[in-house]
C-alpha cells in the first residue's frame, strides 16, 4: 500500500511538473512556490517508494524466519 501511494504521488508530481513547464513556456508560471512544492512531492514520493520496498523485504524475511515448510504432504503413495 505504501509503494502504491508513493507511485501515485510520483505520477501526480510528474503531471504537476509538466503543467508547470507548460505554464513557464507561456509566461504564466508563479516563481518559487511551485518549485518548492514539486521538490517536496518528488522527494516524498521517492521516500514512500523506498519505504514500500523495505517493507516488502522485511515481510519476506519474516515469512522465511517462521521456518514453516514450503509445502505439506497429505499422504504417502507407494512403498
Amino acid at each position: 500500500m505504501v509503494t502504491f501511494t508513493g507511485l501515485l504521488f510520483l505520477v501526480f508530481s510528474f503531471l504537476l511538473a509538466i503543467n508547470t513547464l507548460l505554464q513557464y513556456a507561456t509566461g504564466e508560471a508563479v516563481t518559487g512556490f511551485t518549485t518548492v512544492i514539486l521538490l517536496l512531492l518528488i522527494v516524498s514520493s521517492l521516500i514512500l517508494l523506498a519505504l514500500g520496498v523495505i517493507g516488502e523485504y522485511i515481510a519476506r524475511i519474516y515469512e522465511e524466519v517462521k521456518q514453516r515448510p514450503r509445502y505439506l504432504i497429505e499422504k504417502r503413495i507407494g512403498k
